[in-house]
């Protein structure tokens, strides 16, 4: 195992106050968008300051299930008809990806 930092290391340590703020990170570009922070970014956070990430980690939890109330009271399906939905719109979406080993048969 490598003993030097990752790649995003650098970044990490000049950005992680703004990144933690706001628990997002922008992705430049010509559509940019936020993400949630990377695993690797949370385990070096959690190491500097537990108490501040076991905080933000019960807020995304608690963002996590409003999220999920709201997604179940906007729908008129029960649970078992909502997977099934889901579970349908899967696999055509596959069936949709291209598979390269196929064609060449």
């Amino acid at each position: 195992m490598s003993r030097r930092p990752g790649l995003a290391h650098t970044y990490y340590s000049t950005n992680k106050d703004k990144i933690y703020n706001n628990d997002e990170i922008i992705l430049p570009g010509k559509k940019a968008r936020t993400v949630k922070p990377p695993k690797y970014y949370d385990k070096l956070f959690d190491l500097e300051n537990p108490e501040e990430y076991k905080k933000i980690k019960e807020e995304r939890e608690r963002k996590a299930e409003l999220a999920a109330a709201n997604k179940k009271k906007k729908r008129t399906l029960s649970d078992k008809e909502q997977m099934e939905h889901e579970e349908r719109a899967q696999i055509q979406k596959a069936l949709l990806l291209k598979r390269s080993a196929e064609d060449e048969m």
